[in-house]
């Protein structure tokens, strides 16, 4: 806008009768000035996204896959207007069509934030409209691509342009950027990838990244010896002789894991989500890497939409909270949140199975129990294809007449033996094991691959397969 009026202010001076050629000198010279003053190159991404020009004002979208909207709005001087009025932001759908997501202001998220309640096509066009003080501001880009709902492997999700991208830096000083094209596939070798951190002598040092196809990602290493520090981050991919650039405020370097977990970048801070048989554990640290330890912060970390809170507790030195067994961080994606001192930071991991994680992943096989005869302990055991539980005292202990359920919502599935006098084992899921020795038992197993052994004077089996089904006495067995 101020380049405008500038220029309409510039042809009414040469269009009237004083138009001598030091006065168009002048009044260029003082156009510049007045342009050189609007610091335009600190109107720039802060969150990752794409900046959008609209008439005066400039609206930063970042656009996720899951249809989840985030924005910041800025005037000419760089800085954030959090009162700018109605914010809408038209995008493409993944059915196709284009969509309207007005957004609000989130104090704890510190941006406008809107859900389109609807899966985003990878990319597509997005046009921005601003309502302040009765002034409608617009814009648009003809194609932005869409992030993931989350970060995958612990880093900074951002979008440039037609590119989005997952920046990871290590604690070794490597850099490595999964970088995914407008049609969300995978780009290979086909960009020039640039990323610049902060360091420790407080300037920004650029990397170039090489595609590595053993990582599977744009990867590299300052040519010196550096130390990342907390800072801004730029990510820039060159496609075609097209530069794309974005930038976040801050982004904190993650330490190496010291507690066997895994480590997540969520903002301004970095977890240690540490999975444990009945508990979930966490580690934070800030950007300064001071571990944080205060009552106030909590830490959400959510898995096929169940979230639990982690809060402080003193006594252990972390935060911790209980799970139960339906809770599988292994399952998918997790979103890791932090909430502290009226801020709520994002991030987001994949858990790799790891040796700490067996006994707790293993918790998805459930058992219920019901006593109903006299109480002789007998052992009972879960075995699976990697992982294995063996009963404790805080579990669950079968005993003699006892009715187990047991139920495998995910393969791979688990095999349990059960020795009693007198059992009843209930077992659903896409494959399973189950043996059973006792002078009564009764087994039943629903799976499209099963197992069953049964050993006792009386005994009895039923057993269905897709729409198949069969009985079996005393001993039986079927793949």
């Amino acid at each position: 806008m101020t380049q405008r009026v500038l220029l309409v202010a510039l042809l009414t001076a040469c269009s009237g009768a004083d138009d001598t050629a030091e006065a168009v000198q002048n009044l260029a010279e003082q156009a510049q000035e007045a342009l050189d003053s609007v610091p335009l190159a600190s109107v720039v991404a802060s969150i990752g996204g794409t900046v959008v020009a609209s008439d005066g004002l400039f609206v930063e979208v970042l656009p996720h896959r899951d249809g989840v909207l985030e924005a910041l709005v800025y005037n000419a001087e760089g800085e954030v207007v959090s009162d700018a009025g109605e914010l809408k932001v038209q995008v493409q759908g993944a059915d196709g069509s284009p969509h309207e997501v007005v957004l609000a202001w989130d104090e704890e998220d510190q941006k406008y934030v809107g859900d389109l309640e609807a899966a985003l096509a990878a990319s597509g066009p997005v046009s921005v409209s601003v309502t302040t003080e009765g002034v409608a501001h617009a814009g648009s880009v003809a194609k932005l691509a869409a992030a993931p709902e989350t970060a995958v492997r612990g880093g900074t999700v951002v979008v440039a342009g037609e590119y989005s991208a997952e920046v990871v830096t290590k604690p070794d000083g490597s850099v490595a950027a999964y970088v995914v094209d407008a049609a969300g596939a995978p780009v290979q070798a086909d960009v020039d990838v640039e990323v610049a951190l902060q360091t420790s002598t407080g300037a920004a040092q650029p990397v170039v990244l090489a595609w590595d196809p053993q990582f599977e990602a744009y990867v590299g290493r300052p040519e010196a010896s550096v130390t990342w520090v907390a800072g801004p981050m730029t990510l820039s991919v060159d496609a075609d002789g097209t530069k794309h650039e974005t930038r976040v405020r801050q982004v904190v370097v993650p330490p190496a894991p010291t507690h066997e977990g895994e480590i997540v970048a969520v903002g301004d801070y970095a977890v240690e989500v540490v999975p444990e048989e009945g508990d979930l554990k966490a580690y934070v640290v800030d950007a300064s890497g001071a571990a944080v330890a205060e009552p106030e912060a909590e830490v959400i970390v959510t898995v096929d939409h169940r979230p639990v809170t982690l809060t402080w507790d003193a006594e252990a030195g972390y935060y911790k909270g209980p799970v139960d067994a339906r809770f599988d961080a292994t399952a998918a994606p997790i979103h890791v949140a932090v909430v502290h001192r009226g801020r709520r930071h994002w991030g987001g991991i994949r858990v790799r199975h790891a040796p700490r994680l067996r006994p707790w992943h293993a918790r998805r096989v459930q058992l219920r129990a019901e006593l109903q005869g006299p109480p002789p302990p007998v052992r009972r055991r879960y075995r699976h294809p990697r992982f294995r539980v063996r009963a404790r005292a805080h579990a669950p202990v079968v005993r003699a007449n006892t009715n187990v359920v047991v139920h495998t919502p995910r393969p791979p599935a688990a095999q349990v033996r059960v020795r009693t006098p007198g059992a009843m084992v209930r077992v659903s899921g896409p494959g399973a094991m189950v043996r059973i020795t006792g002078p009564a038992a009764m087994v039943r197993v629903r799976a499209p691959s099963a197992m069953f052994s049964v050993r006792g004077p009386s005994g009895m089996a039923s057993i269905r397969i897709g729409g198949m089904r069969g009985m079996r006495g005393m001993r039986g067995m079927r793949r």
